[in-house]
């Protein structure tokens, strides 16, 4: 029989009259013959029991029933699948939903501080920043209120660990949203409640962008406990904490100041602050990463550390009072040797030239033996036997780094002061005793300094210095037969003061450093390459008397003389400052200044030329004119396209970055005055970093990369420069008679 197809809901439909139909039919079908029907409409039938096809049929029907059944459970089960889904997805939609309403109020109440902050101070759009104000507090207005009223209130029981209810907090903030004055009325009623106060302020610092110890400085700031020194350690915090732009500086001074007031006694036996309890509440609002997330245990614990740092050692930081350190301006004034060895270790130190300062001064406070042995102890200090790969960022990695940064600017700045007795010896042991270092930067400079060590002892078994300047003129001329004699005005002036200048600039850079201090060059013992270029000056002076005198003529004379001012000129362009106020010095040698027939006949423009090169040089005000040259060459710095601008010196353009040879007579008489009006040491018995630092600007300009000249030597004009015989000062003015005597009156 063919069967009508049905949708699924209306074969369930009918299940409930099949379930009849199969009850009734169960004997039929188990009964092996002549069944006992069951009184039903269907199946009283009298024609039922002789139809050869019911219990297949019937069969059938079970069947169909049975995976009707399994699909109906199929079902079910899905749909609770897509219920259990749906109930997930509702859960995380809720969430998702509470955050975001957290979001949205936590932005309401900023712009809501904002447009408070804004009502005290109509310039700074706080809290998304601090800057300075314009009371010149430099702290934002209200919060600096805010911290002078819990000032007179640090006795209030649990000052900064009680928290106010969510009602009291909202009027606080609704309060400073409404108020038009500078915020001193506002906290008048919370005299007996400051902690209310102290919430306010502690919100506003936990909603500023960036904190007040700035993110970038989080990773140093974050691991100096690593440090072991306590001293070292103070020393580098501060430097960090004195390299924050001065709007966060001089705000967490004011913070730092308040929590420091909170915990002196009696105050703290009243309100019961701890240091712990305060690093706690303080850690994450003063000093969070980038991109802050909820800090480990380890993590909240360092940071309460650090506040804890800067509350305890707070005068050290903040206020420069130290019986062993004293600052100025951010600058060391004065300090013990030990605190300048650790400012060596400081790279936050605002003062990048410090090493060169310390090392190029050192023999005035320590032997160089002795330093040599205080940085080994200092590199020992912080090596560490279980080397980690994470000792590449730590401070003992950093530390050791620098101190051998610094052994390497030793040896290269201070030339040839570690070959003096067993020094280098006690070097080379050290460095042998290093061995091989996994760390690349620190084996580089390991491998440097071996390399230097190695040559400096090989030149030192030659009997000779590695660090001997190589002479940049030839006086000796071997094999080459030369005429001593040279007609001075067939030469080019240019020419002339070209060979003068390669010769005083080869003097000049033969000068060590150590000749310049303590007085060394009053001493020709101890300064003969000082005592060699004083004694080239005094004979530049002679031989421009005995050019101008060996002329019998008048007119040739003036002709020499005209020359000789060319030559002091063009030294002047070349910046050879030294052979042209010699040069000057020889024209106005008594015997050649009293030539009146001589420098008549001089033009009126070199005249000219002779007038301004002596106003160069004249002694006027402490040698004035000459000196505002070199202010110049020392304040102008690199633009921004890279290139050096340009010092005008008698009428003409010259580089700043080219070479120059001083003035040395006034270079030394500066060095002079340095050292009598400055002690070695100040009143307290600390070392006058001050002075060390005046030695070491005055010796920087002459003596800083200095490069050598871009034209060659004459070997004629210099053979003839050093060979010329020259006469006295008696002999030359006894010339200078025969030339144009006496006017008889």
């Amino acid at each position: 029989m063919a069967m009508r197809p049905t949708s699924l809901s209306t074969k369930i439909s009918d299940i409930s009259l099949f379930d009849n139909f199969r009850d009734r039919s169960a004997t039929l079908l188990s009964a092996p013959s002549s069944p006992v029907l069951p009184s039903s409409p269907l199946l009283s039938s009298p024609s039922l029991p002789h139809n050869p096809h019911l219990k297949e049929r019937l069969r059938e029907l079970i069947e169909k029933r049975t995976r009707l059944e399994i699909r109906l459970a199929e079902e079910e089960r899905a749909k609770e699948d897509l219920r259990v889904k749906f109930l997930e997805l509702g859960a995380s939609f809720n969430e998702t939903t509470e955050q975001l309403n957290k979001i949205i109020i936590q932005r309401k109440m900023r712009k809501k501080m904002s447009r408070s902050s804004r009502k005290f101070d109509d310039k700074s759009p706080l809290p998304e920043k601090l800057i300075v104000s314009p009371t010149s507090t430099g702290i934002p207005t209200i919060i600096n209120n805010a911290m002078n009223f819990l000032m007179k209130h640090k006795d209030e029981k649990d000052l900064f660990g009680r928290i106010p209810s969510a009602a009291e907090k909202q009027t606080l903030r609704d309060a400073v949203a409404k108020e038009d004055t500078n915020g001193g009325d506002i906290f008048a009623e919370y005299e007996k409640r400051a902690y209310v106060v102290a919430s306010y302020l502690k919100d506003y610092l936990q909603e500023l962008p960036d904190p007040i110890i700035k993110s970038s400085l989080y990773e140093n700031i974050i691991t100096i406990r690593e440090i072991k020194s306590p001293t070292l350690r103070t020393t580098v915090l501060r430097s960090i904490i004195q390299s924050l732009p001065p709007e966060h500086y001089i705000t967490l001074k004011k913070l730092i100041n308040l929590l420091h007031s909170v915990l002196e006694k009696p105050s703290s036996d009243k309100n019961g602050m701890t240091p712990q309890k305060i690093g706690s509440v303080f850690g994450s609002l003063i000093l969070r990463k980038s991109i802050e997330t909820a800090p480990s245990y380890v993590e909240s614990t360092a940071r309460g550390q650090i506040v804890q740092s800067l509350i305890q050692d707070f005068s050290s930081i903040f206020l420069h009072e130290a019986a062993d350190i004293i600052y100025r301006k951010n600058l060391i004034e004065s300090a013990t040797l030990d605190r300048l060895a650790e400012k060596l270790l400081d790279e936050f130190y605002p003062e990048p030239n410090f090493p060169e300062i310390f090392f190029f001064t050192h023999e005035y406070y320590t032997h160089t033996d002795k330093l040599l042995q205080q940085l080994i102890s200092m590199y020992k200090q912080f090596q560490d036997p279980a080397r980690s790969q994470s000792l590449e960022t730590s401070w003992n990695s950093k530390l050791r780094l620098r101190i051998l940064q610094l052994f390497k600017l030793w040896t290269e700045e201070q030339q040839g002061e570690l070959e003096k007795g067993s020094m280098i010896i006690d070097t080379q042991k050290f460095f042998a005793s290093l061995g091989k270092n996994g760390l690349p930067q620190e084996q580089a400079l390991i491998d440097q300094i071996r390399s230097w060590i190695f040559q400096c002892i090989a030149q030192k078994n030659n009997s000779r210095s590695m660090y001997t300047t190589p002479r940049l003129y030839n006086d000796s001329f071997p094999g080459i037969k030369m005429n001593v004699s040279l007609e001075i005005l067939e030469q080019s002036p240019i020419e002339l003061a070209q060979q003068l200048t390669i010769i005083d600039h080869a003097l000049f850079t033969k000068i060590p450093p150590r000749e310049f201090l303590l007085k060394s060059f009053s001493k020709p013992e101890e300064s003969p390459n000082f005592t060699e270029m004083v004694s080239k000056f005094n004979r530049w002076a002679n031989w421009t008397s005995h050019e101008i005198l060996k002329k019998d003529n008048v007119n040739q004379r003036a002709e020499v003389i005209q020359l000789f001012i060319k030559i002091a000129d063009e030294c002047v362009r070349l910046r050879n400052y030294n052979s042209s106020c010699a040069i000057i010095g020889g024209l106005n040698n008594s015997a050649i200044s009293r030539l009146k027939l001589s420098w008549e006949k001089v033009t009126k423009r070199d005249t000219r030329h002779y007038e301004k090169l002596v106003d160069l040089f004249s002694m006027e005000n402490n040698f004035k004119r000459y000196r505002s040259i070199f202010t110049q060459i020392e304040d102008v710095t690199p633009t921004k396209k890279g290139k050096r601008d340009s010092v005008v010196v008698s009428g003409q353009s010259t580089p700043l970055d080219s070479p120059f040879v001083p003035y040395l007579a006034l270079f030394s008489k500066d060095m002079s005055a340095l050292e009598e009006n400055y002690n070695n040491t100040t009143d307290n018995g600390l070392i006058n970093v001050h002075k060390m630092r005046l030695l070491w600007r005055t010796v920087k300009v002459p003596l800083a990369s200095q490069k050598a000249y871009n034209f060659s030597q004459n070997s004629q004009i210099a053979h003839y420069l050093k060979e010329v015989a020259l006469p006295s000062e008696e002999e030359l003015f006894s010339r200078s008679l025969i030339c144009e005597p006496r006017q008889r009156t």
